[in-house]
């Protein structure tokens, strides 16, 4: 798999080889926020960044806090490597769930 992640600094392409997509197909498939580690790879120019993933991380739950401001991220994958289910209500507090819009390019 190839994919196009995008935050406020640019454009990471990702890439998912089968034996990781197999390991991490539910998530992949499932997830609405997703974050991605592995070994990052750039062009000569510096401008093109490629991530080889090893491992996939479904951050739907935190989707609450689009709108927090800066700050409001640290320490979010550590918290959720260690709830395997993701974060629960009491992490989400008593905020309205906020689910961006797709933007889906097919």
């Amino acid at each position: 798999i190839f994919m196009t992640l995008e935050d406020e600094t640019g454009v990471a392409n990702i890439v998912v080889w089968p034996r990781v997509f197999q390991r991490f197909r539910r998530v992949l498939l499932g997830s609405q926020l997703l974050a991605a580690r592995g070994l990052v790879q750039r062009d000569e120019s510096g401008h093109v960044i490629h991530v080889v993933a090893d491992r996939l991380t479904d951050l739907s739950g935190y989707l609450h806090a689009m709108g927090d401001p800066p700050g409001a991220y640290d320490n979010m994958l550590s918290r959720a490597d260690e709830a395997k289910s993701g974060p629960t209500e009491r992490h989400m507090g008593a905020r309205r769930r906020v689910v961006p819009a797709s933007r889906d390019f097919r």
